[in-house]
């Protein structure tokens, strides 16, 4: 069973409607998909004798694999007498970089902590890869099917951002099938080896001020892996994720401040000075949620 938490907050300038979402766990349920984990390949496999019931076992140790932004365009829309003009805006690689530092900075201690108390170990790229083999894997294996997909959806560049010591692996935006795709993410995949996979993504449009949603999923490894089995190296998997009926506004906490223009003069300006903490939060209770319907599908038995 999900188990939704209220929250308490504090401080200014974050959005009245999402505060509201978040400390009512009823209504945040109806926004929050999360599938229960299937259990048919796990039967048909022990069935078979590919693998035993022992061999599924909630993983010690829980890699993540991409943390990242998705940053969608900002369009508006002016009419002057019979003339209507359309302007498009992003923000720069280097502020939605800075923004995906600042949101993972204040939620992977809380995220962490919620593994722990499944029994599982939350481990960032930093510390699962420990060989320099798995650090060239990471960084540098070849893998052309996905970021080609990346580069045709615009989450390359300015569009999307990662933390510091992350790979932009946008696996939650691009769930293809078909055998060449799904035999180039599982090399991947294999070649570093994890018992399991979280990605963590978060849409939104900065030049917007809008926050659109988080989704949260886990590749667990196979334990038929090496059989006979039909099954993909990390074919099973858990997710949870946001439907919201609209995006919500004022993103960042903003301040006035003084600055000076080009004339000399002394002007304020209400300028970002954070995030609204609503989005942190989200994150946390997305990853929360799969974490929990990856322990409670592999606890459950046939």
């Amino acid at each position: 069973m999900v188990v939704l938490i209220a929250i308490t907050w504090n401080g200014y300038g974050q959005n009245e409607k999402l505060a509201e979402l978040l400390q009512n766990p009823k209504k945040l349920a109806k926004v929050i998909q999360a599938p229960p984990g299937r259990n048919e390949i796990r039967n048909w496999q022990i069935r078979k004798g590919h693998c035993t019931e022992e061999d599924y076992q909630v993983p010690k140790k829980v890699a993540l694999l991409s943390f990242y932004i998705k940053d969608s365009e900002y369009t508006t829309f002016s009419n002057s007498g019979y003339v209507s003009t359309r302007a498009t805006q992003k923000a720069t690689k280097d502020n939605v970089n800075a923004l995906a530092q600042l949101i993972y900075d204040q939620c992977i201690d809380s995220i962490q902590t919620a593994f722990s108390t499944l029994g599982m170990e939350l481990l960032e790229p930093h510390e699962f890869l420990d060989t320099p083999e798995k650090v060239n894997a990471y960084l540098n294996f070849s893998a052309p099917k996905m970021e080609a997909k990346t580069a045709t959806w615009g989450l390359g560049g300015d569009h999307s951002a990662v933390p510091a010591g992350f790979r932009l692996l946008p696996y939650n935006h691009i769930l293809l099938t078909g055998k060449k795709y799904t035999e180039e993410k599982n090399a991947f995949l294999t070649s570093i080896g994890a018992e399991a996979y979280m990605i963590i993504s978060i849409d939104l449009s900065a030049a917007g001020d809008l926050f659109q949603g988080v989704a949260a999923r886990i590749e667990y490894r196979n334990p038929a892996l090496g059989s006979e089995t039909i099954y993909e190296a990390y074919h099973e998997n858990v997710y949870a994720l946001t439907k919201f009926d609209a995006p919500f506004n004022k993103l960042f906490i903003r301040e006035e401040r003084e600055y000076v223009d080009k004339k000399g003069k002394t002007k304020t300006k209400m300028v970002p000075i954070g995030v609204d903490p609503g989005v942190p939060t989200m994150v946390t209770i997305m990853s929360k949620i799969t974490a929990e319907s990856l322990y409670n599908w592999i606890q459950e038995k046939k």
